[in-house]
């Protein structure tokens, strides 16, 4: 039988939605606990409102999830032996703060919260005609509709019951949390079949000492926080704050007065001076400007300007089909002014200083520098002690290509998004003087399998060449060459 997510997602994606709107039905169908369910709800939904073009449905669908989302904005109140109970167990400080306390002399406030507000299901039963009820049925079962309701029902039974719904945020990060802008997931969700998922909780306390860890909500509480918070979402004003454990760590840049940064340089310090000092006198590029360098005791740091705009991957889902294209339009006409600037290096690949080639994607982060794309081949396999001919087994390595300057690492936080146009691509560390190809091939590689981001890439690579025989050589390394290798 075909699959009704498959069915779901298609007619989803075919219809003439804006980008927003596609991902938050998508992510009903596939963030649900049974996403089959999920689906067979929505088509359903869609087949009894034949009279109305697919789009009219959707969006009369989605507004009806969002109204079961609103639900969970509610601020309900805390009792007093509640608020105390959750202090004791987590002390006077945010749980989504540093396990380390506050520096002496820091005044540390926090507001007990909770994560569902107990009148979320009084909000479902009493809605009109009962729609939201059956999408809440729909994305979570009736299994773990009846587990939710027992916990947000469970007042005056078990305090240890309660207090898994009970956490303490501070008052900025509470605002932002109920507003649906704080992500939210369970770690260790490997299963979303309630049979396997659920377990029973116990109606017997085991004694009156309060739970040492944190809020330990059920997984799929969290998850259905976390995904529903989604659907809130309904203008980029609403989107502006992610927050999470999960997030990655960039290079060190503090903001300083008269629109300046300071960056704290890892590696590369010379040659990202360089870099975009070369871009800066070539080319017209969106890049930072060098105001000063530093070097104190073992640290560096580059004093540059600062550029507007919001990194790519945070505004990605909120811009339109046609700001995409037009991003990725001046991303190539970018990379176009960049594979113009010479190479004045005595070496054919290299850094822009002539210096052994830096990067994420290669063995050993470095190599080089090379004279021929056959030694630069050569060192893509060396951690697996071939050559990259003995590697492909007789098929064509990547050769023969003109070598540009690039920038090497299109990582969607090193480019930016200003009122939904490219504003500025920063991180040079890594420039130098690479195969034609790599400038995709990477940009591809960082993308994570992310379709978006891909198809962002393809567009504004397209009119350089067709490099897919090239990216798919890389994707055959990629397998053997996990990052830092």
């Amino acid at each position: 039988m075909a699959s009704l997510k498959l069915a779901a997602l298609e007619l989803i994606s075919l219809a003439r939605l804006e980008p927003t709107e596609h991902l938050l039905l998508k992510q009903f169908v596939e963030g649900a606990v049974d996403p089959e369910r999920a689906a067979q709800y929505l088509l359903s939904n869609i087949n009894k409102s034949s009279h109305q073009e697919v789009e009219t449905s959707l969006r009369c669908f989605k507004k009806d999830w969002r109204d079961l989302v609103m639900t969970l904005r509610a601020l309900d109140p805390i009792p007093v032996c509640l608020d105390e109970l959750v202090r004791r167990r987590d002390g006077p400080y945010c749980s989504t703060s540093s396990i380390d306390p506050p520096k002496k002399g820091i005044v540390s406030m926090s507001e007990t919260a909770y994560i569902i507000p107990p009148s979320m299901f009084q909000s479902v039963d009493l809605a009109k005609d009962g729609r939201m009820r059956t999408i809440l049925d729909a994305f979570l079962s009736p299994l773990h509709i009846a587990r939710l309701r027992t916990l947000l029902q469970s007042h005056g039974a078990d305090d240890r019951t309660i207090l898994q719904n009970l956490w303490l945020l501070s008052p900025t990060i509470h605002r932002a949390f109920r507003g649906g802008h704080v992500n939210v997931e369970a770690r260790g969700l490997t299963s979303k079949n309630p049979e396997t998922e659920l377990q029973e909780i116990d109606s017997e306390p085991e004694g009156t000492k309060l739970p040492e860890a944190g809020p330990n909500i059920d997984q799929l509480v969290l998850a259905f926080e976390a995904k529903a918070y989604i659907g809130s979402t309904n203008s980029p004003e609403e989107c502006s704050i992610g927050l999470g454990a999960g997030s990655m760590e960039l290079a060190p840049v503090q903001r300083v007065p008269f629109g300046l940064v300071i960056k704290d340089c890892l590696r590369s310090y010379e040659n990202e001076v360089n870099a975009l000092r070369l871009v800066g006198h070539h080319t017209s590029v969106p890049a930072p400007r060098i105001v000063d360098t530093g070097v104190y005791g073992n640290k560096k740091y580059l004093v540059m300007s600062r550029l507007p705009g919001q990194m790519l991957g945070d505004v990605l889902h909120l811009m339109s089909y046609a700001e995409r294209d037009r991003f990725a339009d001046k991303l190539g006409e970018c990379v176009a002014q960049i594979r113009q600037i010479p190479n004045f290096t005595p070496h054919h690949l290299c850094d822009t200083l002539g210096g052994p080639l830096s990067d994420h994607r290669i063995p050993d982060t470095c190599g080089g520098p090379y004279n021929t794309e056959e030694d630069f081949n050569d060192h893509l396999t060396s951690h697996l002690n071939c050559t990259s001919a003995a590697f492909f087994n007789g098929q064509t390595p990547p050769q023969n290509h003109t070598i540009y300057f690039t920038h090497s690492d299109f990582h969607w936080t090193n480019l930016l998004v200003d009122r939904g146009q490219l504003s500025g691509i920063v991180d040079w560390e890594i420039a130098g003087h690479k195969p034609e190809y790599w400038e995709y091939t990477k940009a591809v590689w960082t993308s994570l399998g992310d379709p978006i981001l891909q198809a962002l890439f393809h567009r504004a690579f397209k009119k350089f060449g067709n490099y897919e025989a090239e990216l798919a050589a890389e994707r055959k390394l990629w397998r053997y060459t996990p990052f830092g290798v």
